[in-house]
């Protein structure tokens, strides 16, 4: 579990999920301390991704919906995706 975030919720696992994914997450099953497992994390961080898709389009509103609901933080986080995706698609 990572620090909390300034709305009060907080970070879990290597995708991140958001304490607010708990109730939803609930439903089928899955506790935050399952987040903490590696493929738990990562299939649901992949199941949040496919969401927005759903909603945005394949999209950058899509990644940045994943990280905020305020235009300005999805923008920030989107800024921060495309630079490491450029750093990505750099290597040999």
């Amino acid at each position: 579990m990572g620090p909390k975030n300034s709305n009060g919720t907080y970070d879990m696992g290597m995708m991140q999920i958001n304490s607010s994914w708990l109730s939803t997450l609930s439903r089928f099953g899955i506790a935050g301390s399952d987040l903490m497992g590696a493929c738990t994390n990562i299939h649901v961080g992949a199941w949040i991704l496919a969401k927005n898709i759903g909603t945005h389009g394949a999209t950058w509103k899509a990644v940045g919906a994943y990280n905020a609901t305020t235009p300005s933080k999805q923008i920030t986080y989107v800024s921060r995706v495309q630079r490491n995706y450029a750093l990505v698609g750099s290597l040999p």
